[in-house]
């Protein structure tokens, strides 16, 4: 599955961060717009986003 390419990442980490951040509320969905070395990146954004 090629979901992201390296661009598309970049870009929803960037243009649409605050769309991905109500996804990454869930912790699903945010997976499958970002890269496998990213993963660990998202597990700190989700645990950031929980504690505000």
């Amino acid at each position: 599955m090629d979901l992201s390419g390296g661009k598309m990442g970049g870009m929803y980490w960037g243009m649409e961060w605050h769309a991905i951040q109500s996804t990454a509320l869930n912790g699903r969905l945010c997976i499958f717009f970002t890269e496998p070395d990213n993963v660990r990146l998202i597990s700190s954004k989700v645990n950031l986003a929980r504690m505000i």
